[in-house]
Parts: structure tokens; sequence; C-alpha cells
């Protein structure tokens, strides 16, 4: 708590480092975040939740560009159609 391991950090802490009752605020701070019990399915519903929504993005994009495909082929059948070729 007294070194400053990172060069970063040299320039702003050098002139004021911690005082012994800002090391012991922050010890405490520390190890109480660390006995604290973690949330175990957070991962997994910020997952699922990606998931739906890439999943609703491709079915909304599938719903407006549906005719987007044959559209555009029959297009380019009509051009070739026009050029004489054979499809």
């Amino acid at each position: 708590m007294q070194t400053l391991y990172f060069k970063v950090m040299t320039p702003i802490y050098s002139a004021r480092p911690l005082v012994p009752e800002e090391q012991a605020d922050l010890m405490a701070f520390l190890q109480e975040a660390e006995s604290r019990q973690q949330p175990q399915w957070r991962t997994q519903i910020v997952l699922l939740i990606a998931l739906a929504l890439c999943g609703g993005f491709v079915a909304l994009t599938g719903f407006v560009w549906r005719d987007r495909v044959t559209s555009v082929r029959r297009a380019l059948v009509e051009r070739a159609r026009g050029l004489g070729a054979r499809v």
C-alpha cells in the first residue's frame, strides 16, 4: 500500500501518499468486498439477453427485407433476358 507499482500513478500520488488511516480503510473495504457473496447467474443472464436481442434483430431484418433477394434476382433475370441470354 505504500509502493506505487504503476508508473502512471507516480506523478499523481508520489506527492500525496496514503496516510495509515486511509490505508486501513482501503484494506477493510477490500477485505469486505472479497468476502461478499458474488451473484452466480449474472453472466448467464446477460448472455441470454444478448442472444435474445441478436435473434430479435435477425428476425426483424429478415421481415423488413424479406423481398430484397427476390427483387434483386428478378432484376438480374430481366436484364439477362433483355440481353438475349438464356436462363
